[in-house]
């Protein structure tokens, strides 16, 4: 039969007295409320970062739109002109 040494309980509480005394005791608050302000600093800057390629999208929508108005614009008028003069020559 195996027997094995017990520690004695003083030893033991005097062990875990020098243990916790050790340690410093750290507040969850503060903790969490950095991790939620880098949370929501990384959300910033992302929507930034998306906002800012819609942004580049949009203006160069634009000018394409404003370029193809302009070029439906004058065909128009090129066919309104030649159905005037059309007509005028009758």
């Amino acid at each position: 039969m195996l027997t094995t040494k017990r520690r004695s309980p003083r030893l033991s509480v005097r062990t875990n007295r020098s243990s916790r005394s050790n340690m410093k005791k750290i507040s969850l608050g503060p903790l969490l409320t950095i991790l939620v302000l880098v949370i929501l600093a990384a959300m910033f800057a992302y929507m930034s970062y998306q906002v800012s390629g819609q942004q580049d999208k949009l203006d160069t929508l634009q000018t394409t739109i404003t370029k193809d108005s302009q070029t439906v614009s004058s065909i128009v008028n090129f066919i309104n002109t030649s159905i005037a003069n059309t007509q005028a020559a009758q």
